[in-house]
């Protein structure tokens, strides 16, 4: 990445302004190296409340920390929202409900099949 800079006065009157370059356009080189990385694991933590051994599991078993470098903003709002949808879905998925003779109660059971339908504004596709 390069970021270029130049330096002006500006002279604000009532009908108009005027710039007045006082120097020339500096171009600064930035490497990867230099830019200093916000905390993936704590943002993700406190994003999703998943403990650290899990998100490095899940980071790892993704093989996306490449893209970490590239947007690190982006990737931590993008796998927070993921990670979450994952959540949700699990939630709902391998869950069903039987009732239990003529009484009130039900039984909580996990099953293999897809017999539940949820409300579409909870549904999320993850990889």
């Amino acid at each position: 990445m390069r970021l270029q800079g130049r330096k002006a006065d500006l002279g604000i009157g009532q009908a108009s302004v005027e710039a007045a370059e006082t120097s020339g356009a500096q171009t600064i080189t930035l490497y990867e190296d230099d830019i200093e990385l916000p905390d993936l694991l704590t943002e993700l933590q406190n994003r999703t409340q998943l403990t650290r051994r899990s998100l490095v599991r899940v980071l790892i078993k993704s093989k996306r920390l490449n893209d970490f470098r590239r947007n690190p903003q982006m990737f931590i709002e993008r796998t927070a929202q993921t990670i979450n949808g994952g959540k949700q879905q699990a939630l709902v998925e391998g869950v069903k409900y039987q009732r239990i003779g003529d009484d009130s109660y039900y039984a909580q059971e996990l099953f293999s099949k897809e017999e539940i339908t949820g409300y579409m504004k909870h549904m999320r596709k993850t990889d």
